[in-house]
């Protein structure tokens, strides 16, 4: 059921970003979504999108770092021994304050399922965005190419890997590498800026048999495989500004979140 489109854009001064992706997920789930303010110690905080019951997923902190994740699967994924990637994420979220923090949390974190995680925020020499493509015993960095000024990620791996990536050659291919290559080429062109622009692309229904980027319920697909966009999410930093647009309407509005 291919899920979940991420983007992240940074400026040529490197001295702001912003993180974007569609959240896509069983349709049951509607109804558990929940936007999550925590407090922390020293003033501190973090807003996460996530689901009732789970301690955090996609947000941003007061810091100004945000994170956004694409789930990925190898054939070494399973087992009981690893962090949970939910935990993972409020972790992150709590303790990083510079993407080098993140990369060594990351780094350092035995996890027993794969995810692709893009952390957006403060680094040296400015703001910088990197994709952290995890799996059990080993992670790749996809880097931002300075002179394209972006990254955009779906649902396979783009380094590589020690393991066998199980949806690059699964029936959810098509719509991994297709909705990776809309981004890309959208991305590539240079006309998408902002937050408008983003949310724009993100919302493309996939005119001329291209696959949906905003992802619509099938009703007639079997429970298991049917997915639909839960949620578009965009965080800009270093600010923390975050914007959210719920189940609905690709042509309805991002509302700012307090």
């Amino acid at each position: 059921m291919g899920e979940c489109s991420t983007v992240a854009l940074v400026d040529a001064s490197r001295a702001g970003a912003l993180l974007a992706q569609n959240w896509d997920f069983h349709p049951d789930l509607a109804g558990s979504r929940v936007v999550w303010t925590i407090d922390l110690p020293g003033g501190r905080g973090l807003t996460t999108f996530t689901e009732a019951g789970i301690v955090g997923k996609v947000g941003v902190s007061s810091d100004g770092v945000a994170l956004a994740i694409n789930f990925l699967a190898t054939d070494v994924d399973g087992g009981l021994d690893g962090v949970a990637i939910h935990v993972l994420c409020r972790v992150l979220l709590e303790e990083a304050r510079t993407v080098r923090e993140a990369r060594e949390l990351i780094a350092a974190t035995t996890v027993s399922a794969s995810v692709s995680m893009t952390v957006a925020g403060p680094d040296a020499g400015g703001v910088a965005a990197r994709a952290f493509e995890v799996w059990p015993g080993g992670m790749a960095e996809v880097a931002l190419d300075p002179q394209r000024g972006w990254i955009a990620h779906t649902n396979h791996f783009l380094g590589a890997i020690g393991a066998r990536d199980v949806l690059a050659d699964s029936r959810d291919s098509a719509s991994t590498h297709d909705r990776l290559a809309q981004l890309t080429a959208a991305l590539g062109n240079g006309t998408v800026a902002g937050t408008a622009g983003v949310t724009e692309l993100l919302s493309t229904r996939g005119a001329r048999g291209l696959e949906p980027i905003y992802r619509f319920d099938d009703g007639d697909l079997p429970w298991l495989e049917r997915c639909t966009t839960l949620a578009t999410l965009a965080f800009e930093v270093p600010s923390g500004r975050m914007w959210l647009r719920g189940e609905g309407s690709p042509d309805a509005p991002l509302e700012r979140v307090a």
